[in-house]
């Protein structure tokens, strides 16, 4: 079945324009890859101030044994909040499902301590956490060099009798 007859068989009207692209593309030899084709509708509830618009797609082909087939392919709100066919189904009931609600039993959060001109920067920002904080020191280059000097300090590891040299060259 080709991309004329699928259409047709979802019921649709082809104008011109598609007709001539259609047939364009089947005179030089492209197919329909698989699954077939996407159908996408864009969908708003004008009276509903809540709702945002959503994309539902479809992706349209034929079963083995030439009937159209339609699956579900993705929807999702304006926001790009992605929903599954349930939750979908769900939106277009009630749009203000998209919507985060807080929880009641959310606990309100901490007031930040003030700022105690008599502390360090550090310790309030400690005491703005509730936390610690682990600073890493940039090494000078005496560290760097002291700790060379006691690498090399240290004897070479053995090697092992299945280790051997590595030999460039012509061997």
């Amino acid at each position: 079945m080709d991309l004329v007859e699928i259409l047709q068989g979802i019921g649709a009207d082809l104008n011109p324009q598609v007709r001539k692209t259609l047939q364009t593309a089947i005179d030089g030899g492209w197919q329909l890859n698989q699954p077939g084709m996407t159908l996408c509708l864009r969908l708003n509830h004008p009276t509903d101030e809540m709702a945002m618009p959503v994309y539902v797609t479809w992706v349209v082909g034929t079963t083995p044994k030439g009937k159209v087939s339609i699956k579900h392919f993705s929807s999702g709100t304006q926001g790009l909040n992605k929903l599954s066919g349930a939750d979908l189904l769900e939106y277009l009931q009630d749009p203000t499902v998209a919507y985060r609600l807080p929880e009641e039993d959310e606990p309100e959060p901490d007031e930040v301590p003030p700022w105690d001109n008599s502390k360090t920067p550090e310790e309030n920002t400690i005491v703005q956490l509730g936390g610690t904080i682990i600073a890493q020191e940039k090494p000078t280059y005496a560290d760097i060099m002291a700790r060379q000097k006691a690498a090399l300090a240290q004897p070479a590891p053995a090697q092992s009798s299945a280790a051997r040299p590595l030999r460039v060259g012509k061997q």
